[in-house]
């Protein structure tokens, strides 16, 4: 995912800070578009808002239209975060830690695109996708930088970010509001939404699409315990205070950890996962980087043995049994979850590489959001795009998941792997 981040937005290259862009193109009140990219608004006044650089923070922004121009995905990028300092100065180098190189425009896919077959229900919905580069999935509350140089300012941004949008394009008035994002985005939209509709006390519809932000609490995993308190005592994290208060001062890191923290969210929840969330497998123990026997995937990884798959097929069952346990103790909470091999299922999709016929490698995108072969349970047509579309409109809100081991969900299981 970090990946398609950086390919994201420094694709198109030329812009960022670094172009000829202007403090008044960046504030500049804008109407409505027909252009289907999101353009970037960097947020140069906001001085005590910055990324881990120092550079200013920024989101892109594409209008909605029509009837649905006055609902808003908020959406969080995701690329993971850094445990201590040395790992966030290496990230302040680079676009998830500096806006220096990002792209004046980028494309929205799956819940953020603006074309209406492969996002039937949201694609005309204002969009403001957040740049990511705080190193603390925007929960860092540093109001000056560490001696270092560091900012650790999430907190401050998704303020800046919001305040714009309340003064540009009326965010204030909305008739609604999705906060959103994947992976560690996923895990920050979770975080950050109570929050949010404390600042938007006029919006009656606050709430969150959580995407492959659920981290089990397992050792060595991607949520761990010991990098989840590391960047919470380094960035100094602004976290829910009935959770702090709930847990020993030695264990607030839990109320960074969506096992934990959840109970505290006030806000309605749908938690989309996978089962075998691919980013947390590869992180769980190196010799889970590995992929299932007779799989076809184009990937460097060795086949998994029978211990491994032993290993595999009880991630999932626990995923599984926790977020089925969520969604029964809690009417605000729903669930889909689906038994494939992905990491990320509402926006870009997955990225597979393939052989062409001069042996080259050649990588294209596989779109998850409103794919008839991504359905819980298979077959049934309900697709990802299709459960956020009941749960938000409020015709369905029942949970999802496919309870059976790797590979029970054919329509997807064979799919593909990232390279």
């Amino acid at each position: 995912l970090l990946l398609l981040f950086l390919l994201a937005i420094t694709r198109l290259g030329g812009g960022g800070t670094g172009s000829a862009r202007t403090a008044a193109a960046d504030n500049a009140i804008e109407g409505p578009s027909s252009d289907r990219s999101l353009h970037l608004r960097l947020l140069r006044d906001q001085t005590q808002a910055r990324c881990l650089d120092g550079s200013p923070s920024g989101y892109w922004f594409r209008n909605g239209s029509g009837d649905d121009g006055g609902n808003f995905l908020l959406v969080f990028v995701g690329a993971g975060w850094c445990r201590n300092a040395a790992e966030c100065l290496a990230r302040a180098g680079g676009a998830v830690g500096s806006s220096t190189s990002w792209s004046p425009h980028v494309t929205g896919y799956g819940l953020t695109s603006a074309d209406p077959s492969e996002n039937p229900d949201f694609h005309s919905f204002s969009v403001a996708w957040v740049g990511y580069c705080d190193g603390a999935f925007f929960m860092g509350d540093r109001q000056e930088p560490l001696e270092n140089g560091l900012h650790f300012q999430g907190r401050a941004i998704v303020r800046a970010v919001v305040s714009d949008l309340v003064r540009r394009n009326h965010l204030s008035g909305a008739r609604s509001v999705i906060v959103t994002g994947e992976s560690s985005g996923g895990l920050a939209a979770a975080l950050s939404v109570d929050s949010i509709r404390a600042l938007l006390p006029e919006v009656e519809d606050v709430r969150a699409v959580v995407d492959a932000g659920y981290f089990l609490d397992l050792e060595n995993s991607g949520g761990d315990r010991q990098s989840l308190e590391e960047i919470r005592v380094l960035s100094n994290m602004t976290l829910n205070d009935n959770c702090l208060a709930h847990y020993a001062q030695k264990e607030g890191w839990r109320c960074a950890s969506m096992p934990y923290a959840h109970r505290f969210i006030r806000s309605s929840l749908l938690i989309v996962q996978s089962a075998f969330d691919y980013a947390q497998l590869g992180a769980y123990g190196a010799d889970l980087n590995c992929t299932p026997p007779g799989t076809t995937f184009t990937s460097p990884m060795k086949e998994c043995d029978a211990a491994h798959m032993h290993q595999f097929q009880s991630f999932g069952a626990k995923m599984v049994q926790e977020l089925s346990s969520i969604s029964t103790a809690n009417g605000r909470r729903s669930v889909f979850v689906i038994g494939c091999i992905t990491h990320g299922l509402t926006q870009y999709g997955l990225y597979q590489v393939d052989k062409n016929k001069n042996n080259s490698d050649v990588g294209y995108r596989i779109p998850l959001f409103h794919n008839l072969n991504v359905e819980v349970p298979a077959a049934s047509g309900r697709t990802v795009s299709r459960a956020v579309r009941d749960w938000y409109f409020d015709r369905n809100s029942d949970s999802y998941l496919d309870s059976g081991p790797w590979p029970s969900n054919e329509g997807c299981a064979w799919m593909g792997m990232p390279y």
